[in-house]
């Protein structure tokens, strides 16, 4: 039987319902209703929550007709019965007509004014367990206090809190959940954002392994992945998140997460990277804080890893761009709507170049794709990036080391130029022609990953044709392979910057490098501070501390330097990236798949190489960002080559 009525598109109708009066049923029956959204009298809340299985299903009453819904949906809608919410809800499964596509379409784009308007947003996380329950608990006993101390605003680096204040919260924080610690350092109007977070860590510390499942429970969930939440939490006025039977404001829900976001990244909780914070509480804190930068590149395309769960997913992959139309702002909606005539990959690739109109996004983020797939070779395959982020890592991460055509200009004409259009119209240089190719090792069973990485090495060694014995002209070898691990590369920048790796005043860590990879004898008697963390494969991230400054003893120099070995071979191997050797001589590192006969090339405004493959049809397919020496940082631009149009398909 019929349950929906036809909405008017022009009037901006919704649907509506609510619970009908309480009856020994064990059936909820509910009453569903046409409002004008933009009416004055129109009042009600909404439901955020993950469908579930389409499968499992339950059968309730509309209107006195049979209507079936998921498992999940009938769990949440039985738990706002018994809690007692009695206005009218919108909630999509059951106020849109599915079936109808122009419907579905039409009410998609209101959802942005649909959620902005709900009094209350209701956040159903599913039922509770008894570990959940005693997170719940601890987060609506201490969540306020933290909530009204400015717990938001500990992970926020756009905020005006300066690097001293943060440090010096960090420490007094730290020093007071140490007992035998007295902090002597004064935080001024800032005492009571480190009062609060130390009560909740003690009390989070008195009962941390049954709070620690509890929390990973809660946040491994579907739900905190789900693509529309974003929206739906950021866009909620007044929110309140639901665990089974227990409920918490949304404010002091992410005020907890948050505190113990920032406890687990400074090490005063156990580390976990269940406590990543979520991309709808980042979106929804930039918009409460009128934040307006470009949000799709910042959602879609993460590049950190949360371990155990995907930063975004959808059962529809149109979904991972429709669903994030009601946070974007109007420049970012220019060319994009929620039209499901279109397939992913037409809406997946409007995305991209809406992306590339802002900064700072260059193609180097994008893993090559299959030319016979289904996206366009220079277009991101949003699935794989929201389960595991942006991988391999980009060369010129962050677009703040290198800087091979970044000077050049890139006019918006080349980007937009057929915005339906497979192909990218972009300007640059052809480089050099990639003629050989290194192999990946095929280790015999058995083999240690030790003995593999010293394998490994010999044939870098043997791939460039090195002599028996090692010397300084050979470090822009291994000053190439090291960028295919990016915690050398970034110890490498910090201490060397614009090349100067081969200055002998540096200290002597190219040296290091270079006997390590050729597995020649080391000489460790005083070595500077900077070659012992290089060594010990320490401080070479943001913030990281090395444990010892000691000298290192003959007896472990061996072990060190089959470590350092060891995680360079595995770092690139894990990151798909090989070497390659090009006609006039360069040498770079590229993503696995290049092949003799792609070109190295500069794109205008990009920061690194990026390799292509011409077709037989003229153009090219887009093969990936790439490391080649000697050309990183402009050089090749001084030979004033020819400009082009590269036409990548």
């Amino acid at each position: 039987m019929v349950v929906h009525t036809h909405l008017e598109p022009d009037r901006r109708e919704i649907r509506l319902i609510r619970f009908q009066q309480p009856h020994m049923s064990s059936t909820l029956s509910l009453k569903l209703r046409k409002v004008l959204l933009d009416d004055n009298e129109t009042s009600y809340s909404a439901l955020s929550y993950v469908w579930g299985s389409p499968i499992e299903t339950q059968q309730i009453e509309i209107n006195g007709r049979l209507f079936y819904i998921t498992e999940n949906l009938n769990d949440a809608l039985w738990q706002l019965h018994r809690n007692g919410v009695d206005p009218w809800l919108w909630i999509d499964a059951i106020c849109i007509q599915q079936s109808d596509l122009a419907e579905k379409t039409h009410q998609v784009g209101m959802m942005r004014d649909i959620f902005s308007n709900a009094a209350t947003v209701y956040i159903w996380l599913g039922p509770g367990t008894e570990e959940a329950d005693q997170a719940m608990d601890l987060i609506s006993k201490y969540g306020p206090r933290l909530y009204a101390s400015g717990a938001l605003r500990m992970l926020d680096a756009t905020l005006p809190f300066s690097n001293i204040e943060r440090m010096k919260l960090r420490i007094v924080i730290q020093d007071r959940m140490d007992p035998e610690k007295h902090s002597e350092v004064e935080l001024g109007s800032s005492t009571e954002l480190a009062a609060a977070p130390v009560e909740f860590y003690t009390k989070y510390k008195e009962n941390e392994e049954v709070l620690a499942r509890g929390i990973s429970d809660i946040l491994h969930r579907h739900y905190r992945c789900r693509i529309w939440i974003i929206q739906e939490v950021a866009l909620a006025g007044e929110g309140v998140v639901m665990v089974g039977g227990k409920r918490v404001s949304l404010d002091t829900f992410d005020a907890a997460l948050t505190t113990m976001s920032y406890g687990a990244k400074h090490r005063i909780l156990g580390p976990s990277g269940t406590l990543y914070p979520t991309k709808a509480i980042r979106v929804r804190g930039g918009l409460r804080r009128g934040r307006r930068e470009p949000l799709l590149r910042a959602v879609l395309c993460e590049m950190g890893a949360a371990a155990g769960r995907p930063h975004y997913a959808a059962s529809d992959p149109r979904d991972l761009i429709i669903g994030l139309l009601g946070v974007l702002d109007d420049e970012e909606k220019r060319y994009l709507e929620a039209d499901y005539t279109q397939s992913f990959g037409e809406l997946f690739t409007r995305a991209t170049r809406v992306i590339l109109r802002g900064y700072p996004f260059n193609l180097d983020i994008v893993r090559p794709g299959d030319p016979e797939g289904e996206l366009p070779t220079w277009v991101p395959d949003f699935r794989d990036i929201g389960r595991y982020g942006v991988r391999p890592h980009p060369i010129n991460q962050g677009g703040m080391f290198f800087s091979a055509a970044q000077g050049e200009y890139q006019s918006d004409r080349d980007i937009s130029v057929g915005v339906r259009e497979s192909t990218l119209h972009r300007r640059g240089c052809v480089v050099d022609e990639v003629t050989e190719v290194f192999q990946p090792l095929m280790p015999a069973s058995g083999m240690t990953d030790i003995d593999i990485s010293k394998q490994w090495a010999e044939s870098v060694g043997g791939f460039v044709g090195l002599g028996p014995k090692s010397g300084p002209g050979e470090d822009y070898v291994w000053r190439t392979v090291v960028h295919g691990f990016s915690g050398i590369f970034r110890f490498y920048w910090k201490k060397y910057l614009d090349g100067k790796m081969h200055d002998v005043q540096m200290h002597g860590v190219p040296q290091i490098l270079r006997k390590i990879m050729r597995q020649e004898p080391l000489n460790v008697e005083g070595l500077s501070t900077e070659s012992l963390e290089f060594l010990r494969g320490e401080g070479m991230w943001a913030g990281e501390v090395p444990r010892s400054v000691e000298p290192v003893k003959a007896e472990e120099t061996e072990s060190l330097a089959d470590g350092l070995r060891r995680r360079v071979y595995l770092d690139m191997s894990r990151n798909s990236r090989t070497l390659f050797k090009t006609r006039k001589g360069m040498f770079g590192l590229g993503h696995i798949g290049i092949a003799p006969g792609d070109v190295v090339t500069l794109v205008w405004g990009v920061g690194s190489p990026i390799v292509l493959r011409p077709r037989d049809e003229g153009g090219y397919y887009f093969r990936g960002d790439s490391y080649a020496d000697g050309i990183m940082q402009g050089e090749f631009l001084e030979t004033q080559p020819r400009e082009q149009e590269l036409i990548i398909h």
